[in-house]
């Protein structure tokens, strides 16, 4: 019996054995695979951004080991608009594209002394080690063209783009693997806020002024949380009868008792996706009862960014609260729209405008003058008011071609029944030479500072 006892253990020890080694195999395995998808990217077969991060990371200790004037130069490489790409076409075509712009990179960089990495949806990473800066600055240029001059051909339709390019430097920059990518990405900022397709060197200049961006994204969050966002009026008048006829609703945040100008946030509130909720808090306290009868039987000018087609068609919805105000306190509402908003989405502004028009509802073409190219938008748009961009006019007194621009858009504006609004009056003479140029309504220090609602109430006395 013991015999058998043990014969059995020794089968079943045997099977037990047999069947954790091919767990642990398997185990092998799945974590070899989980390695290869957490480091390898499964499109382009690049690095992924941890995959980058840990090469890099190696590089950082060779460097430190060898020698320590060794150099590693970090390129974060981003594609132009390659949105509107998977947009039109689709993602098929976009992740065939973005494949070929790997490949274009791959054959343009030293493999033996650099690593590459795909680190976002169409941004890409280079690290080359120990090289001089002239080199880093002609593999940059060379980047850049090449990527320029490729194109994906689908038939009839040529696929192209550009990128723009971020540098930073070990050790100058940065001392691991992180933060040398992230002084390259704000480079590669900087590169996309001057126009794209160029590359930048980072710099501590570059570094303060993203801390900046950093502080306001923070006073951003905080405010839109606590919804400290207030709207300011900044009074209009009319110029010859020297009446006041209404206000810019403009934005301010509050940070414990100090009010804080848009200026100083604007920007970034536009480009980081924080102007939507931002104006729609200030609705909110605009359609405030006791708010609403303080604005009776005037203009009140409200802006509106148009970033995208989801924000164009949100705006839409505002239409009706916008027709309440009018009807139930005979406020004017005028509904700024900038110039750079139509270049980008004319069709769907253009339809709006008729919408604002058929509910009585006041358009204006704010910035007016600003590319020299405005006046084509009065032939397709019936705008009722321009508002002048505020360049020609803080300019006028010292600029003759100022002068005759604003000339020129006070004589067409009369022609086509479209009142003007100049904005940045900062002093009698640029009052007085805006009302020989018959310009109608006028803002800007001069006249009066924006405003809160309490002082505005005192102001109306």
């Amino acid at each position: 019996m013991d015999n058998i006892n043990q014969k059995i253990l020794k089968n079943l020890l045997k099977e037990i054995t047999s069947r954790y080694d091919y767990m642990a195999k398997s185990f092998s395995s799945l974590k070899q695979e989980v390695e290869t998808i957490k480091y390898i990217d499964y499109l382009t077969g690049l690095l992924s951004k941890e995959g980058f991060l840990r090469e890099l990371g190696k590089l950082i200790e060779k460097a430190k080991s060898e020698n320590k004037d060794k150099k590693i130069f970090v390129m974060t490489l981003d594609l132009d608009n390659f949105k509107y790409i998977n947009d039109v076409y689709g993602h098929e075509i976009g992740d065939i594209f973005l494949k070929e712009i790997a490949i274009n990179i791959l054959e343009n960089i030293d493999r033996s002394n650099s690593i590459l990495g795909r680190t976002g949806g169409d941004e890409f990473c280079i690290a080359i080690y120990d090289v001089k800066n002239e080199e880093i600055i002609k593999t940059a240029e060379i980047l850049l063209q090449k990527i320029e001059n490729f194109s994906l051909n689908l038939g009839k339709n040529h696929l192209k783009t550009t990128a723009s390019i971020g540098i930073s430097i070990y050790p100058n920059d940065a001392l691991d693997a992180k933060n040398l990518i992230l002084r390259a990405e704000e480079a590669l900022y900087e590169a996309k806020q001057k126009g794209k397709g160029i590359f930048i060197v980072f710099n501590k200049e570059l570094h303060d002024r993203f801390r900046r961006i950093e502080e306001a994204k923070v006073l951003l969050n905080k405010a839109i949380i606590s919804k400290n966002v207030y709207p300011f009026i900044q009074p209009i008048f009319d110029i010859k009868s020297k009446k006041f006829i209404g206000g810019e609703i403009l934005l301010r945040i509050k940070d414990g008792n100090e009010f804080i100008p848009a200026y100083k946030f604007i920007d970034v509130a536009n480009n980081f996706g924080y102007i939507d909720q931002l104006e729609h808090i200030i609705i909110e306290k605009i359609i405030d009862e006791d708010n609403l009868k303080i604005l009776e039987d005037k203009f009140i000018f409200i802006n509106k960014t148009i970033k995208s087609e989801k924000k164009a068609g949100f705006i839409k919805k505002e239409i009706d609260i916008y027709h309440t105000m009018k009807k139930e306190y005979n406020i004017t509402p005028v509904i700024e729209i900038t110039e750079s908003s139509f270049v980008e989405y004319f069709g769907i502004l253009s339809e709006f405008i008729k919408k604002l028009e058929e509910k009585g509802i006041f358009s204006a073409l704010d910035d007016f003058g600003a590319g020299y190219a405005s006046f084509r938008y009065l032939l397709n748009l019936d705008i009722n008011i321009l508002k002048i961009d505020g360049s020609l006019i803080k300019d006028i007194l010292n600029n003759k071609r100022s002068v005759a621009i604003v000339k020129a858009i006070s004589e067409i504006s009369k022609d086509f029944g479209i009142k003007t609004v100049a904005e940045f009056v900062e002093n009698k003479e640029i009052l007085s030479v805006l009302n020989i140029l018959d310009i109608d309504y006028a803002q800007g220090f001069y006249l009066s500072k924006p405003m809160s609602i309490i002082d505005f109430k005192n102001f109306l006395k």
